[in-house]
């Protein structure tokens, strides 16, 4: 892939050298280049087009005249910083749009992180409140069985009345 777009500038640059209306294709060779290279390559391929190509012009421009040759090489120059800018434009926003999409998961991620361990501190709270409820409650009832017992015993222990001799 990444020979493909340089041999394909290198056809259109030869074919600027037959009629300049093959300088047309320039701009989809750029594009591609943007799609296909890093972007630091394809901006100094964009340069290096631009100066061979504003060559070309400077070349043919004495048989056209010298104002003609100038307006040619700065509308030359201006559209490929243009399009350089707007590249530029758009790889940065591609580029703050990966960072977007990465903090977006990774916020996803401690969101759901956290929802989980307060799912688990909730349950660790519900258990800890039902063992508390369960100590006192058979704290209580273990306390009152026992004095029931003791008054038992108690009642066991002491001589009881006879009922003919209550009478």
């Amino acid at each position: 892939v990444s020979l493909f777009v340089p041999a394909g500038w290198v056809i259109i640059l030869a074919s600027l050298g037959v009629h300049g209306t093959f300088g047309l294709l320039m701009l989809g060779a750029i594009l591609q280049g943007f799609i296909f290279l890093p972007f630091t390559w394809a901006i100094g391929t964009l340069a290096l087009v631009v100066l061979l190509t504003a060559s070309l012009v400077v070349l043919r421009g004495p048989a056209q005249g010298p104002s003609l040759t100038v307006a040619r090489i700065v509308g030359l120059l201006a559209t490929g910083i243009t399009f350089g800018t707007v590249m530029l434009y758009i790889h940065r926003s591609n580029r703050d749009s990966a960072i977007r999409s990465r903090l977006l998961d990774q916020l996803d991620r401690a969101q759901r992180d956290l929802a989980e361990r307060s799912r688990e501190a909730g349950a660790q709270d519900e258990r800890q409140r039902l063992a508390r409820d369960i100590h006192d409650t058979l704290a209580q009832g273990f306390a009152s069985v026992i004095k029931h017992l003791e008054a038992i015993e108690l009642s066991f222990a002491s001589p009881r009345a006879e009922p003919a001799d209550a009478i």
